[in-house]
């Protein structure tokens, strides 16, 4: 592409951001119904992608920082998004739109990117998001959930230490100590909610360390917590709960190697020392002796089976030597 035609499009692509944006904010702010807010919100989430295309690809000949473009209207953008996050009918916009903002280098802040994120995270946490919906266009079912994640894993590698330090903590603050009850169904989808979406993101490698420290701490927790029996349960109901939710957090352990050896991460390995030997460990105390009618749950088949599959996974990948 010659110089005067990339010219010519940087001062099109200016213009045209010109003309659209600041309408948008206008109708956003002062919608004529509050209902046209949402494709209003599509609407400009579909401009930031588009600018995303242009600015974030590593080939990219235009740059944001050269043309600056949004520059004028980085405010507006960042209080609609801001906004966007906080209602639940624009959410997924919002978060679409935030996601590419966060992409074009150099465009925002550190301190912006987190406060995008903040809101971000709201969503992976909120037991009342668990059952809405987007359709795309390719007419398949995306939970919000769902939409963070895949936003969240594209930024990661230029973001990591910041989801680190303020997504991974929310999400592992938000796993109970204790197994909710059976009657507690929203409880339970929650805590399957979280590790479903730690199961997807922590396959970054930045990110698993922690997912391996943090599953380690809630199961020894568990395995030292005796299981009691309280109004709302029976010991033997609160027990299978306990025996499930164990399983559920070695189980998504289970799921994030199995992704990893997939997308051929070298960094598996080398987890082994911090992993197999403690979760054998767990087994081989609850195998002792023990004073009482107490059973431990780690003398159940059911998280013994899923410890030797995460076991002889990793195994299989030690070196000959």
């Amino acid at each position: 592409m010659d110089r005067k035609r990339a010219d010519g499009l940087a001062s099109v692509g200016t213009f045209a951001i010109a003309q659209a944006l600041p309408q948008l904010f206008r109708q956003f702010n002062r919608p004529t119904l509050p209902s046209h807010r949402a494709p209003i919100l599509a609407a400009l989430s579909a401009i930031l992608i588009a600018c995303q295309s242009v600015y974030a690809p590593p080939t990219a000949t235009r740059h944001q920082t050269h043309e600056r473009s949004m520059e004028p209207y980085k405010e507006s953008i960042l209080d609609t998004l801001r906004e966007g996050l906080r209602t639940d009918s624009l959410k997924i916009s919002s978060i679409r739109g935030s996601v590419a903002v966060i992409d074009i280098p150099e465009f925002l802040l550190r301190q912006e990117v987190e406060d995008l994120l903040r809101g971000m995270n709201d969503v992976l946490i909120n037991e009342e998001d668990l059952e809405t919906r987007f359709v795309t266009p390719a007419r398949s079912h995306l939970t919000d959930r769902q939409v963070v994640i895949k936003g969240l894993s594209a930024i990661c590698g230029a973001y990591s230490s910041l989801i680190e330090s303020a997504t991974l903590p929310l999400l592992f603050h938000s796993l109970p100590d204790r197994a909710p009850p059976t009657s507690d169904i929203i409880g339970r989808s929650k805590y399957r909610s979280i590790l479903a979406s730690l199961s997807e993101l922590c396959v970054q490698q930045s990110l698993f360390e922690t997912l391996v420290i943090r599953i380690n701490n809630k199961l020894e927790h568990l395995s030292s917590t005796p299981v009691t029996s309280s109004d709302e349960e029976t010991y033997d109901e609160a027990r299978e709960c306990t025996i499930a939710y164990a399983y559920d957090l070695i189980n998504t352990l289970s799921t994030v190697i199995e992704s990893k050896l997939k997308a051929k991460h070298v960094d598996v390995v080398k987890y082994f020392d911090q992993i197999v030997p403690r979760l054998y460990g767990l087994a081989v105390a609850a195998a002792a002796p023990r004073v009482g009618d107490v059973i431990p749950i780690f003398r159940d088949r059911r998280l013994l089976n899923v410890i030797a599959r995460v076991s002889e996974t990793l195994t299989w990948e030690l070196s000959t030597e």
